[in-house]
């Protein structure tokens, strides 16, 4: 870390951030919407960045299935300019690139790609990935916000699931609390869409066929 080029938020603080990333003031603070990170992760600062230490191409905490969607980036764009930007988008800091990357990537990219010389952020810190990923889902909240598909709903889940959040639960307790997960965060999502979220994450239904084929059918075959 090259602390010729780096700033302490707080004298007991261990983190770091670029010296040009300056914090914002009150004033400046006061345009923007309150934050509202759905009660996930801490908000540590709220900065104006140079765009070149927003690293968009580092896609590690989108949440989206099919990545980025351009259209998407316009419509974000269009109605920043229209209405202003009401909320600055979400980041964090990475101190081993020494790069700000970000949790609202539509929003850093439409910025970026506009030629924004700098770009107000807040800054985020999880005591969890599990609670970076509630974080990451909440946010799709926000207007104008892309429909989540069953695609989403599946990538979150599998999020979860390579966390461990499902260990040690049987079939019926992993289903109440992927419906849970679901109804907060995916609202629009009908119940047969959530089973199969269900069924493409878990593969119940293919478990419980191999069972029958492995016994059932030579219980059958016995029979005759």
């Amino acid at each position: 870390m090259n602390n010729n080029k780096l700033n302490i938020v707080d004298a007991n603080d261990t983190r770091y951030f670029p010296k040009e990333a300056v914090p914002l003031s009150e004033e400046e603070e006061a345009k923007y919407k309150s934050p509202d990170t759905g009660g996930y992760g801490e908000i540590v600062a709220s900065l104006s960045v140079p765009s070149d230490l927003i690293d968009v191409m580092r896609h590690q905490n989108q949440n989206r299935a099919k990545d980025i969607d351009p259209e998407h980036v316009r419509s974000v764009m269009r109605d920043i300019k229209n209405r202003g930007l009401q909320n600055p988008p979400y980041v964090m800091w990475d101190p081993i690139s020494e790069k700000f990357i970000p949790l609202s990537y539509h929003r850093c990219t439409g910025m970026v790609e506009d030629n924004w010389d700098t770009i107000p952020v807040r800054v985020v810190e999880f005591k969890s990935q599990s609670e970076k990923q509630d974080f990451l889902d909440h946010q799709n909240n926000h207007p104008p916000a892309k429909n989540a598909d069953l695609d989403d709903a599946v990538l979150s889940i599998q999020s979860r699931n390579s966390l461990g959040v499902f260990n040690g639960m049987n079939e019926k307790q992993i289903k109440a609390k992927v419906y849970a997960i679901l109804d907060k965060f995916f609202s629009g999502l009908h119940t047969s869409k959530k089973s199969q979220v269900v069924q493409r994450v878990f593969e119940f239904d293919k478990s419980r066929f191999k069972g029958w084929t492995s016994k059932g059918r030579k219980s059958q075959i016995e029979s005759f």
